[in-house]
């Protein structure tokens, strides 16, 4: 994925019918409604973007692969966890430009 010149990301918005999306949707959802019999939230005009910013990304997959080598037999999923970040109007770039 190749990052405009003079950008430190980019964004992306996923489409629902996308596997991504899916699994973003899905752990949103276990996420928000941990208590299996309470009422399911509902979830109005949702939009999932995904943010690439290749020097994140560097140091995440560096860090992974460290604690991969120490950890063998752990599974990926087990230490990878989704961060989600709701916002109602605020300008979002000021979010990932921070």
């Amino acid at each position: 994925m190749k990052v405009p010149q003079g950008a430190n990301y980019v964004k992306i918005t996923l489409n629902p019918d996308c596997f991504e999306y899916n699994l973003v949707y899905q752990a949103l959802i276990t996420s928000a409604n941990p208590n299996q019999n309470a009422p399911q939230q509902n979830f109005n005009n949702l939009k999932i973007e995904k943010i690439y910013n290749p020097q994140v990304f560097d140091r995440f997959t560096s860090e992974l692969k460290r604690t991969l080598l120490k950890n063998p037999r752990q599974k990926i999923q087990d230490m990878v966890k989704f961060l989600f970040h709701g916002t109602s109007m605020t300008d979002v770039a000021k979010i990932y430009d921070s």
